[in-house]
């Protein structure tokens, strides 16, 4: 896990963030960002437009941080 695949796994992760909240804003639709993101991120891996390669250090480290993130006093430690 260097540094650079966090990053890049990362920036991946928030531009397809990003597109989902575009496109909501722009369709005007009432639907949760957050999870046309995940949706977004599933098609393009099934897709194989995206490599898992890619992501896959970021969602390791997500992954392994989720249970102290679900502990109020834990998001504020971070």
């Amino acid at each position: 896990m260097t540094t650079n695949s966090l990053f890049t796994g990362f920036t991946c992760i928030l531009l397809i963030q990003f597109v989902s909240t575009l496109i909501i804003d722009t369709l005007q639709i009432q639907f949760p960002p957050a999870l046309l993101g995940m949706i977004l991120l599933t098609m393009l891996l099934l897709c194989k437009a995206l490599n898992v390669t890619l992501v896959e250090d970021a969602c390791t480290l997500l992954l392994e941080k989720m249970g102290m993130l679900f502990v109020p006093a834990g998001v504020s430690i971070l």
